[in-house]
C-alpha cells in the first residue's frame, strides 16, 4: 500500500494535523513493516511530529540531525520513520548536504527489516 500526502510548509495549520492523524489511522490498522519518508515540513518538537511519534520511530532517535537548509542546516524538517518498531534495525544514518542538488540536506538510512 502507498499512500503519499504533500505537507506545505504551514506553521501547524489544521490540514497538516489532520494529514498526520490519517496517515496512523491508515497505517496502523495492520502490523507491516512500513517506512514514511520526505519533507515533512515540521520540526521535532512540532504538534505534528508527536503525533506521527505516537506509532512511527524516528531512524535518528532522540538524536536529531538539522537538514534544511543544505548551505546552512539550522533545523531537522526531513526524516526517515518506521513502524512497527520491533521489526526494523536502524544499521546506519546519516545527513549528506550539498547547497548545488537541493535546498535540504539528504537523509540517508539503513534499515534492516528483521521480520
Amino acid at each position: 500500500m502507498f499512500l503519499i500526502y504533500i505537507f506545505k510548509y504551514k506553521k501547524e495549520s489544521p490540514d497538516r494535523i489532520e494529514q498526520v492523524k490519517t496517515i496512523n489511522e491508515v497505517f496502523v490498522k495492520k502490523d507491516y513493516p512500513t517506512i514514511l519518508a520526505g519533507d515533512l515540513n515540521a520540526t521535532p518538537e512540532s504538534k505534528s511530529i508527536s503525533i506521527l511519534k505516537k506509532f512511527w520511530t524516528d531512524s535518528f532517535g532522540d538524536n536529531p540531525q538539522p537538514t534544511y537548509s543544505s548551505k546552512n542546516p539550522e533545523k531537522k524538517i526531513d526524516y526517515i520513520m518506521f513502524r512497527p518498531s520491533k521489526n526494523w534495525e536502524v544499521v546506519e544514518n546519516s545527513v549528506i548536504c550539498d547547497e548545488v542538488a537541493t535546498d535540504h540536506c539528504v537523509v540517508l538510512s539503513v534499515l534492516k527489516c528483521t521480520k
